[in-house]
């Protein structure tokens, strides 16, 4: 095999072990209750159990944000400069002593996420706001916006205020009200027009359920011209998109990737992907 076939297994006996110490070896010794947080579905998740699950979204993070710190700055190494490598070479008739290395300057782009917090979705969003917080050192410019109907920006909430007290603070004042998609995408695009770009890459999540208001799916073809990627994640398995008051498929046309998102898995999954794609 060769050096990317060994490193690739590598990292998949590194990801094992880990996850199975934060299965095992947990302070906490609350081995069930961590195998249960990893496997429900966060939306049906009782609010005792909040803690617990929020040591194990936090050591998945910083174990995830671990992993693409060590892979973004081998990727910054960059790219072997030929004619610099055999000109300082010369003394060492030919032999390949010193390489030098051609950097490639990346601009890294912003991520907008943007959540439902309505009571159906609101602890998955919670979820994905502390995983994501989690990821900071790793992630470009975040920026996060909550919504039921009407929506606000929280980023700087979470940058300033106690991370528990932000999120719980943003369910409370963004998730009133009758759900709307279509007002939520209204406000997203007045808030962040001058902002998105070619670099952007835009994440919602939510049921796409908007209580059959109008759901401005314009807007976000729109706003998927613009920005680099488009992600959705959804909380509802693929035979519900659609039904009812569900505008998941209209959405689906103008996203890069739809995912049903239910538990930590999904979510890790997930934010692994981001990561790879805003490196």
């Amino acid at each position: 095999r060769g050096l990317g076939d060994v490193y690739k297994r590598q990292e998949q006996i590194r990801a094992y072990v880990e996850t199975q110490y934060v299965l095992r070896v947990d302070a906490t010794g609350k081995r069930t209750l961590l195998e249960s947080a990893l496997k429900s579905n966060l939306a049906q998740l009782p609010p005792e159990y909040f803690a617990e699950v929020d040591r194990v979204v936090a050591k998945l993070a910083e174990r995830l944000s671990q992993q693409h710190r060590a892979r973004r700055k081998r990727s910054q190494r960059g790219v072997l400069d030929l004619k610099r490598t055999l000109r300082d070479n010369i003394a060492y008739d030919g032999a390949l002593f010193r390489l030098r290395w051609r950097k490639q300057k990346k601009q890294r782009s912003a991520v907008y996420i943007v959540c439902d917090v309505s009571n159906s979705v609101a602890a998955l969003a919670r979820f994905l706001l502390l995983f994501l917080h989690g990821l900071t050192d790793a992630l470009p410019e975040l920026r996060a916006f909550a919504f039921s109907n009407r929506l606000g920006e929280i980023t700087e909430t979470l940058k300033t205020a106690d991370l528990e007290t932000a999120v719980e603070g943003a369910l409370f004042d963004w998730g009133k009200g009758t759900t709307d998609y279509g007002r939520a995408l209204v406000d997203f695009r007045t808030l962040t027009q001058q902002a998105l770009n070619h670099r952007a890459t835009v994440i919602f999540l939510g049921d796409a359920r908007g209580n059959y208001f109008e759901g401005r799916t314009d807007i976000l073809k729109e706003i998927s011209g613009r920005v680099k990627q488009v992600f959705w994640l959804n909380p509802e398995s693929r035979d519900r998109w659609g039904e009812g008051d569900s505008n998941m498929r209209s959405y689906a046309a103008h996203c890069l990737r739809v995912d049903v998102c239910r538990d930590l898995k999904d979510i890790e999954r997930f934010a692994d992907r981001l990561l790879s794609a805003t490196r």
